[in-house]
């Protein structure tokens, strides 16, 4: 008998998996609970009210994803929106595309239906706007 061997066939690729990663956290300070709605790709993943330190979104996307937040009522909510491109091995801060520059602490975001809620973050989405969230550019 002759041995015949088969061809080997190429390996396809992997299918490369979630790579774009959103956390947003509820802040654990004083008036840092509050009302947010949070909506990615077009959908609301997260709406209400939330508890300090209350884990909103941990989710992660094969294309960098769009995320809005707004806050439809004057009870200001303020914490960290964080994205990753690279899976979640690291993370920077979400850049508010349509925030103010604001008086609280650095690296927190404040949302609030009214303008109250200012000093809950180092920049601020307020009087019930919708205000974009970006991952940073990883790629610049």
């Amino acid at each position: 008998l002759v041995d015949v061997a088969t061809p080997l066939l190429p390996t396809p690729a992997p299918t490369p998996g979630p790579e774009f990663c959103v956390k947003i956290q509820t802040g654990g300070s004083a008036h840092n609970e509050g009302t947010l709605t949070v909506v990615i790709n077009g959908a609301t993943v997260e709406s209400g009210s939330h508890a300090k330190n209350a884990v909103l979104v941990d989710q992660c996307y094969s294309s960098p994803p769009s995320v809005t937040v707004k806050n439809p009522t004057n009870d200001g909510w303020g914490g960290y929106a964080k994205g990753s491109a690279d899976g979640g091995a690291t993370w920077t801060n979400l850049i508010c595309i349509d925030c103010a520059d604001s008086s609280g602490p650095d690296e927190k975001i404040a949302v609030d239906g009214n303008g109250d809620a200012s000093n809950q973050g180092e920049r601020a989405c307020l009087h019930g706007a919708a205000c974009t969230l970006r991952l940073v550019d990883p790629h610049p």
